[in-house]
């Protein structure tokens, strides 16, 4: 019955017209709201955005529930479009042609922290095997 709607629907010139002008006005309304202050919309999305703000300040569950969500969905594009990451990573820096100072800049202010915390392990590490290696020569010699 409804591919019977469908193909009734899609032999109609005239009700395709129809909708595509209903989406347009649809469309031009949409933007129009959101582009005036105090317009029904952006009040509407003002007091919903507000309602969910406030019930991830009160509600852990609610956030851990995002939280796991977001993950999940992170995860899932990052696996189903992982061939396009290298891509994307690519075609940025080709167009920004960031000079290897600043992309170095900009990696540091980005995970400088966790920079900080490997040169750290490397250093107590390196040490210790330092240690190792001269007490394992000393006691050879």
């Amino acid at each position: 019955m409804f591919e019977h709607f469908q193909q009734r629907l899609a032999d109609n010139i005239d009700l395709k017209d129809l909708i595509h002008h209903t989406l347009i006005s649809f469309k031009t309304t949409v933007q129009t709201q959101l582009a005036t202050p105090n317009s029904p919309l952006r009040n509407s999305l003002d007091h919903l955005f507000d309602s969910l703000i406030h019930e991830f300040q009160t509600n852990a569950n609610a956030r851990d529930s995002f939280d796991t969500w977001a993950r999940q969905s992170v995860q899932y594009l990052v696996s189903k479009h992982h061939h396009l990451i290298g891509d994307i990573v690519a075609t940025s820096l080709s167009e920004t042609k960031l000079s290897n100072d600043t992309l170095v800049e900009q990696i540091e202010g980005k995970i400088g922290p966790d920079l900080q915390y490997i040169r750290l392990n490397g250093a107590v590490v390196g040490g210790i095997v330092g240690v190792v290696i001269a007490l394992i020569k000393l006691t050879l010699t």
